[in-house]
């Protein structure tokens, strides 16, 4: 009797090993599977949020690039109407041209403001801007306005070319420049955003 009573002792202790093992490997299992699913989930949820987040952000930057554009074509445009308005009283000399250029630059928010003859030649001062690449002033001179965007150097700029007109004459052409890349305009996307914004250069 004390021989079977310890069999049935060690059959039990047995078997409650075997369930206890059981148990802590479906509960073992159960937890792996339901923390790979949370991972995946969550990964997935992540990468959507910050792929989401780098779009908006992408889409905020070329936005404030189209408006910086918008703002020197008001420049542009209030230039070349005030540049009309001296033309028609025959009060276009060296004088109003630079006195155009200051207006563009120091009153209105250009960094550059050039105006040049029919023929293409630079009639402002240089302290106004000088024309690096006078390609830039062909449209403008054949009567299209244009807004472009140009790499000097290691700076962007965006630049806009209108037509200076007496009447149905084209007497000339303006361009009117800003720089894109600043550091200011950097700095209000990285403050506007909360992220940190860098402009390549592109060949460094």
């Amino acid at each position: 009797n004390t021989v079977n009573s310890q069999n049935g002792k060690t059959k039990v202790s047995s078997v409650s090993k075997f369930i206890t093992i059981l148990f802590v490997s479906i509960v073992y299992a159960y937890a792996s599977a339901l923390a790979i699913t949370v991972y995946i989930k969550l990964d997935r949820c992540l990468k959507r949020y910050f792929k989401n987040e780098i779009v908006e952000k992408t889409v905020f930057f070329q936005d404030e690039m189209e408006n910086s554009l918008a703002d020197l074509q008001s420049v542009g445009n209030s230039i070349e109407q005030n540049y009309r308005i001296l033309a028609e009283s025959s009060a276009i000399n060296k004088k109003t041209i630079n006195s155009l250029c200051y207006n563009a630059v120091e009153i209105l928010g250009a960094d550059r403001a050039i105006i040049c003859n029919e023929n293409g030649i630079q009639l402002s001062d240089a302290k106004y801007g000088i024309i690096k690449n006078p390609d830039i002033m062909k449209d403008a001179l054949e009567g299209r306005a244009g807004i472009n965007f140009e790499k000097i150097g290691s700076l962007l700029y965006g630049t806009v070319t209108v037509p200076l007109m007496n009447g149905s004459k084209i007497e000339g052409a303006l361009a009117v420049i800003k720089i894109i890349s600043s550091e200011e305009f950097v700095q209000k996307i990285s403050s506007t955003t909360g992220c940190i914004a860098i402009i390549f250069d592109g060949e460094k």
